[in-house]
């Protein structure tokens, strides 16, 4: 079965940044990723799924151009309007 995506992000209320210890959780992630990864400042890193943005904050703070897709739309405007670019469709071949 598929579950329109309508039906299960249209009204998404949950954001990330309510979760207490994500930030330094993914603060440590985003370093750990750039060291790894050897990433250049101004290097692309998208999140698909980004929600409120505040992995990709954390990226940004680090020097990433960053960028999310966040099928909630009213939850990427916020993300967008914080500072964190963020496409507000469903990822998918049209995309």
């Amino acid at each position: 079965d598929i579950i329109d995506p309508d039906v299960l992000y249209g009204n998404y209320i949950y954001v990330t940044q309510s979760s207490p210890g994500l930030h330094a959780h993914f603060h440590a992630y985003a370093q750990n990723v750039v060291q790894r990864c050897q990433l250049a400042p101004g290097s692309r890193v998208m999140d698909l799924g980004s929600n409120d943005g505040t992995l990709l904050r954390s990226f940004k703070t680090l020097g990433m151009d960053v960028l999310g897709v966040e099928f909630a739309a009213h939850i990427a405007e916020q993300a967008t309007a914080s500072g964190i670019p963020t496409i507000g469709k469903f990822f998918d071949r049209g995309l």
